[in-house]
């Protein structure tokens, strides 16, 4: 064995120990995916408690189509301490669309395509 060997074979423990190392957060963001698609997939393949195909059960006669909100207060479950609506009232008529967007809605989105761009 030459001293060129005995180099070439300390060089190519540090290389390996260097890009092992680069290759941490990637894998970090990889477990990230997985764990995320568990928990989508584990919605999607949910049996929901009530069928909307099925005839059974009570059907209302007069429906309206209007929805109505009044002095709602809503927290999520990770972060009770802070509200989401307060004292929240809308009156929504049959026929419109209506979308909720906020600050949160946007930062989680911005999150998401941050993580899979």
């Amino acid at each position: 064995m030459t001293g060129a060997s005995v180099m070439c074979c300390i060089y190519g423990v540090i290389l390996f120990a260097t890009f092992f190392g680069l290759c941490a957060p990637g894998l970090n963001a990889v477990n990230r995916g997985r764990s995320a698609a568990v928990k989508v997939f584990s919605t999607i393949d949910r049996v929901p408690e009530i069928d909307a195909s099925s005839p059974e059960g009570m059907v209302l006669e007069d429906v309206k189509g209007e929805i109505e909100f009044d002095n709602v207060f809503f927290t999520y479950p990770s972060r009770p301490k802070l509200p989401i609506f307060t004292n929240f009232n809308l009156a929504i008529a049959p026929g419109s669309s209506v979308a909720f967007v906020g600050a949160l809605i946007l930062e989680y989105h911005l999150s998401l395509m941050s993580l899979f761009a």
